[in-house]
């Protein structure tokens, strides 16, 4: 029984070993990300009512826009994409405190579920959108004051 497993593994190793690598593919394919597409409507930890639409622009795009009211006088806006560039996806954004720019690599890509990583920075060092049911969990996490850290929104689909 042994050898025929051996021979097994043998015979299909090439298959397997790409099985697996498909399995915990890191994004290449912008259509990785095509499960985010659409009008997504939330609430953060703040209680701030949150919007996010996402759309495929290319075979290399997927623009965001996300938006928020915090205070009746203070607006959030800002404009992510996901993009391939020379192979990889990378989710692409700016924050208020930083010039230009912030690229976070993809770390893992399924059919629902995308992790994307920029260790260089503190806080989000870690950018995560995961289907749980019928909701988008939009997770980030890094260090603030050296502890870790984590917020979390929760999204409905919208029509």
């Amino acid at each position: 029984m042994k050898n025929n497993v051996m021979r097994f593994i043998k015979k299909n190793s090439f298959f397997l070993l790409t099985t697996i690598l498909l399995s915990c593919s890191s994004g290449g394919n912008i259509d990785n990300f095509i499960w985010l597409e659409g009008k997504w409507q939330g609430e953060g930890f703040d209680s701030t009512v949150y919007d996010e639409i996402w759309k495929k622009e290319s075979d290399k795009l997927i623009s965001g826009f996300s938006c928020g009211s915090i205070t009746p006088d203070t607006f959030f806006k800002e404009n992510p994409k996901i993009e391939i560039v020379e192979g990889k996806a990378f989710y692409i954004t700016a924050f208020p405190d930083t010039k230009g720019s912030v690229l976070f690599k993809s770390i893992l890509a399924k059919s629902n579920h995308a992790v994307f990583e920029n260790r260089e920075l503190t806080f989000p060092s870690i950018i995560e959108y995961k289907i749980e049911g019928d909701s988008l969990l939009v997770r980030y996490e890094g260090k603030r004051e050296g502890k870790l850290a984590r917020e979390e929104m929760y999204f409905h689909k919208r029509k």
